[in-house]
């Protein structure tokens, strides 16, 4: 804590610490590695792209390089904030780089993740068409098919179409296209498709 006076006012501030916990295969790793961790940086891209983490670790006993190895795949989770408050969950992710840096400083091990929840049914052209639904009910039709919840939808996506159709599209296509259209945006966070 550090304290400020005035004249006859003192105020005192509390400093905040950042905090955060990472998950490997559905385990909390974070006592095994905060004395390894070098950043933690996570990207949550507005649109079109998948949410980003990377992890950059010190491997001067070259753990990561041996016994630590993750593979491609692997599953992350992140939550981030500051301690003694609630943390954001950042969401789950796949690995999808890991990179060796030896420079002169000692070994650095990088593992960089993209969002989870991605899957290859989500990215396959399909043609569909829906009659008299809603925005809303098109995205729960949609992540219904593929297991996914849906959130964050304001009241005023309840748009009424007539008819639309999705021809040949990819169902994260065909949807980011909806969304844009209706200045809206999504994006998938683990099991739940959220606006």
């Amino acid at each position: 804590m550090a304290a400020i006076t005035g004249s006859s006012l003192s105020t005192v501030y509390s400093v905040r610490h950042p905090h955060w916990l990472l998950s490997y295969a559905g385990k909390n790793i974070s006592a095994d590695v905060s004395k390894m961790v070098i950043e933690i940086t996570y990207t949550d891209h507005e649109s079109h792209l998948s949410d980003e983490i990377e992890v950059q670790l010190e491997d001067r006993d070259k753990r990561w390089q041996g016994p630590w190895y993750p593979l491609q795949g692997d599953s992350l989770n992140l939550q981030i904030g500051y301690a003694d408050e609630p943390l954001l969950p950042c969401g789950n992710f796949e690995i999808d780089e890991l990179e060796l840096d030896g420079g002169a400083g000692g070994d650095i091990f990088h593992i960089k993740g993209i969002g989870a929840g991605i899957t290859p049914s989500l990215r396959t052209p399909l043609s569909a068409g829906y009659e008299n639904q809603t925005l809303l009910q098109v995205a729960k039709i949609i992540a219904a098919r593929h297991g996914l919840g849906v959130s964050g939808s304001p009241t005023a996506l309840n748009l009424q179409f007539a008819r639309v159709t999705q021809n040949n599209e990819t169902d994260l296509a065909f949807l980011q296209r909806l969304a844009n259209r209706y200045n809206y945006d999504f994006s998938v966070r683990g099991k739940t498709l959220v606006f």
